[in-house]
């Protein structure tokens, strides 16, 4: 009984023991585990959220200096809180101005330089131009090669407003172009650019060759503007597009030639003026002056030898006080005109000569729509069509003829030769005028203002087609006293 009593006892504190002493390990785990939790939390800190870039902006968009001089540019970060603040400098041209990882800049040699700075995070950009060793002629250039002209442009781009330039071309060279919503020389205001030598201009892409922006004031003197035209890769715009309230002015032997579309294109309240001894040449279309464009012919200019039509107006207004627009040979089955196409607006003719043009129909002017021809002097012969050869005046179109104003030498194709030039014909041709009559409005033609002009006869007998009112199949054709 003893033993088994001991055996019982020992039993018992076994089966007690070591549940308590498990249950005091596990309670103590708990307890140490909970310490170190406590102590790596106390150590610790919480996590910063990163903060992006959003872009970066330098202080100063142009800079000029002089040889060996130098300055600093300054780079804002967006946000300015952003955690990586990190930026790389760089140069376009380092024989022209250099810069080092904290923004100072040195300039090296004459020309121009784009110093770029760029961040780390984001790679965000903005770049200064920099202008070395222009301070004494910044507003004269000589360019004498492709990559001058360029160099020439940007500066020009670069500084802008309400400055004049003179760019002097000492040989032939070839340039880009430009596309549609670009300009040759910046989309800025103001600024005043004359380009001169006795070289050419020519264009290896894009749709012009020269583009003028709003309020630019442009003039080429003696630069032959050459597009060369078989190649086929060119846009079929223009040599030159005049934009809204931009002046264009050609003189001296200034040539625009080879384009297979338009020479010039007038828009908005843009002005083209073609003075001295310029020419317009080797076209499809000579001139296109669109609505509220306005295009002057003065001196010795000359329109001549475009393929199609000489000059569109499309609601402009044309100013001839000399010239000539001549030799154009519309060659379409339904070619309107060969000299003048006056589609609406007003040409206004106050002396030069339109002469030894052709077409199917029309050979001289024509006078369509709601557009005006005044005939204030100048000479319009020597034209060839099937019908209305000097003039024919559509409906509700407008022609008159004034003192100093002279039609004749024109000629109809296949009418006797009696009556190549009346005004009236018995088969309703007219080769010096002929005025629309069909419809209910017809085409409208004074004659006489102020004394009378002269619409005279092929062959020079003729004289009773001298100064003589005629009317005839509803056309309004007549002499004012």
């Amino acid at each position: 009984m003893k033993n088994s009593k001991k055996l019982g006892t020992k039993g018992y504190r076994c089966l007690h023991r070591k549940p308590i002493r498990d249950l005091h390990y596990s309670i103590c785990a708990k307890i140490l585990y909970i310490l170190l939790l406590t102590i790596i939390l106390a150590g610790c800190t919480s996590p910063t959220k990163e903060i992006l870039v959003t872009s970066i902006t330098l202080d100063q968009a142009t800079i000029s200096l002089e040889i060996g001089e130098q300055t600093s540019l300054t780079a804002r970060i967006e946000p300015e809180s952003a955690s990586n603040q990190k930026v790389v400098w760089s140069s376009n041209n380092e024989d022209i101005a250099v810069v080092d990882a904290k923004g100072v800049i040195t300039a090296i040699s004459k020309g121009l330089a784009e110093i770029t700075v760029m961040t780390m995070d984001g790679g965000y950009t903005d770049s200064s131009f920099i202008i070395v060793g222009f301070q004494e002629d910044l507003n004269s250039f000589t360019v004498g090669k492709s990559s001058q002209w360029e160099e020439a442009i940007f500066i020009i781009k670069a500084l802008g407003d309400e400055m004049n330039y003179t760019i002097d071309l000492i040989n032939d060279i070839e340039i880009a172009g430009v596309q549609f919503d670009e300009y040759t020389f910046g989309d800025v205001r103001g600024i005043e650019v004359t380009i001169k030598g006795q070289h050419i201009i020519t264009r290896s892409s894009g749709h012009f060759l020269l583009s003028l922006g709003r309020g630019q004031n442009v003039v080429v003197e003696d630069i032959v503007l050459d597009m060369n035209w078989h190649d086929t890769n060119f846009g079929e715009t223009s040599v030159v597009l005049v934009d809204d309230w931009a002046y264009l002015t050609l003189k001296g032997n200034a040539t625009i030639r080879h384009h297979r579309e338009v020479g010039a294109i007038i828009k908005g309240e843009g002005r083209m003026f073609l003075q001295e001894n310029a020419t317009i040449t080797l076209c499809n279309r000579g001139v296109v002056v669109n609505q509220f464009g306005h295009f002057y012919l003065e001196d010795n200019a000359v329109i001549t030898n475009n393929e199609i039509v000489g000059v569109v107006v499309r609601g402009g207004y044309i100013e001839m006080t000399g010239g000539e627009i001549s030799r154009h040979h519309n060659p379409l089955r339904n070619g309107i005109v060969g000299g003048v196409h006056i589609q609406s607006g007003s040409f206004w003719m106050l002396g030069g000569s339109i002469s030894n043009n052709s077409a199917t129909n029309h050979g001289g002017v024509y006078v369509g729509q709601t557009g005006s021809f005044y005939m204030d002097g100048g000479v319009i012969s020597g034209n060839i069509a099937n019908i209305g050869v000097g003039v024919y005046v559509d409906r509700n179109a407008l022609f008159y003829i004034s003192e100093g104003a002279t039609v004749y030498g024109n000629v109809e194709s296949g009418a006797p030769e009696d009556l190549a030039n009346t005004i009236f014909a018995p088969f309703g041709v007219g080769a010096a005028l002929f005025c629309y009559s069909y419809y209910l409005n017809p085409g409208e033609a004074s004659y006489g203002f102020g004394g009378g002009g002269d619409i005279l006869p092929h062959v020079d007998e003729h004289e009773e087609y001298t100064n003589h009112t005629i009317e005839g199949r509803g056309s309004s054709i007549f002499r004012n006293k």
